[in-house]
């Protein structure tokens, strides 16, 4: 739907046009080489080279916006403002709602919250972390709900326009270990003087922008985590196709009598490979702080190493490393002989499988091979299940070593578990909405550890 040439929805393109004045244009361009420069001088890099790596990973124009706000809002000597020039000398040309959320904007602050519920396509209810005493607050939003998650933190600034609150168009999220590590302590510091906390509220725009940058940088920066099964292999996604020289009932009845290949499902026939454990003794589980792993279980609880299916006129065995392919052919060829036509074996590239799946239309996803979805959803309900009960007697190194159950049952600590719960929960639904899975319920992990949202 077009929008009204002087609506809300499109007075940006008018202020932009309208920075490019001489005299704006050069306090602009002031603002935004003092932000490449402060970057430049924390990364131990040039500004150009900041700009380059702003435009590589496509951020340049939420910190443009971030800085331009900034540019907006801020006071010269005499207390004037870009916005308060506009709008004398072009107000008049706005709609009645765009000065309306013209003046929101000039009379803003960034602040920092917290995402309580995330409603797709609709807005945010959020939390005002520089508040305590404040309402959770609903604010209109489409885009940004579709990559936010619940415990989120996001800095910006939330206007008031016409009975509804909005952000305005900078809106950055923060890490909560950058929120509870770096903004937290130092409000807590100055929220009782006020000459402090105007002081906090004037650099948070800046500082927000640069904490998001760091992290963003760092993480494009950051090598991929080395991920293995609980025999300690490499995780390298294996697809093994054979074909049927032999009816394929026989194959079924061969998988059905063998003790380590358990039936899953009959739409097709599908068995879960319960046998392939390694033989050698330095190819036992390597130490639990070492990589991150990957692994599936039966409802028995028994480690699940490979799975095949039957699929017309050919058999398809998929596995997670290729040591398990290996393994698990040569029990396919001692289980079913003759029966079994030379094997066509691909690896794929973890990364380019991550990498994959958030892009691969459904028209180009290969459907012969995939599992069905109700047992994906299982399989990785269990999964978590099983993870994350063990995890909650493990050390974490956010947690200084503590186990979560240490860290909840400790008031000390008590508030560094509800952090470390929050982040996993976020991290959780995310990973659902990019899966199209339904959210993990970890309603019982906070039953676990006596714990409530508000600590």
């Amino acid at each position: 739907m077009k929008q009204p040439r002087n609506s809300i929805a499109t007075v940006a393109s008018r202020l932009l046009k309208f920075a490019e004045r001489p005299y704006w244009a050069d306090v602009l361009d002031e603002h935004w080489s003092a932000f490449l420069e402060l970057a430049a001088e924390q990364l131990n890099r040039t500004p150009e080279e900041v700009a380059d790596a702003l435009d590589a990973l496509g951020l340049e124009s939420m910190a443009f916006a971030m800085v331009f706000e900034s540019f907006a809002t801020h006071r010269d000597d005499a207390g004037g403002t870009f916005l308060t020039d506009y709008l004398k000398r072009a107000g008049w040309r706005e709609s009645a709602p765009a000065r309306k959320y013209l003046h929101a904007l000039r009379d803003s602050t960034v602040g920092l919250y917290e995402i309580l519920e995330v409603h797709r396509d609709k807005g945010f209810l959020l939390r005002d972390l520089l508040d305590a005493d404040a309402a959770p607050l609903f604010v209109d939003e489409r885009s940004a709900t579709h990559h936010l998650a619940r415990w989120d933190i996001v800095a910006g600034r939330v206007l008031a326009v016409l009975n509804r609150h909005r952000f305005s168009g900078g809106l950055l999220p923060i890490q909560r270990d950058t929120y509870t590590r770096a903004f937290q302590p130092e409000w807590e510091t100055v929220r009782d003087d006020p000459a402090a906390r105007a002081g906090f509220l004037h650099t948070l725009p800046i500082t927000a922008a640069l904490l998001w940058l760091f992290v963003a940088i760092e993480q494009a920066n950051a090598p991929l985590p080395e991920v293995i099964n609980d025999d300690g292999e490499a995780v390298i996604p294996c697809t093994v196709r054979l074909p049927l020289l032999a009816p394929a009932e026989a194959v079924a009845a061969a998988l059905d009598a063998a003790r380590d290949w358990v039936r899953a499902g009959d739409a097709p026939p599908f068995w879960n490979w319960i046998g392939g454990a390694p033989e050698t003794p330095d190819e036992q589980p390597p130490d639990a702080g070492r990589g991150q792993r990957v692994q599936s279980y039966t409802q028995a609880g028994e480690p699940v190493r490979g799975n095949a299916e039957l699929q017309g006129e050919r058999l398809v065995y998929t596995t997670l490393s290729a040591e398990r392919m290996e393994r698990g052919l040569v029990r396919l060829r001692a289980l079913l002989g003759t029966a079994l036509g030379e094997a066509l074996v691909e690896y794929d590239n973890l990364q380019e499988v991550l990498t994959r799946k958030g892009t691969q239309s459904d028209d180009h996803a290969p459907k012969d091979d995939a599992i069905d979805p109700e047992v994906a959803a299982q399989l990785i309900r269990e999964t978590l299940d099983r993870h994350y009960r063990a995890v909650l007697d493990q050390p974490i190194p956010v947690l200084d070593g503590l186990t979560p159950r240490q860290a909840a049952a400790e008031p000390q600590t008590r508030d560094r578990a509800i952090e470390w719960l929050k982040s996993l929960e976020s991290h959780e639904d995310r990973r659902s909405a990019r899966d199209g899975q339904p959210p993990y319920d970890t309603r019982w992990l906070w039953v676990e550890l006596g714990l409530n949202e508000k600590g």
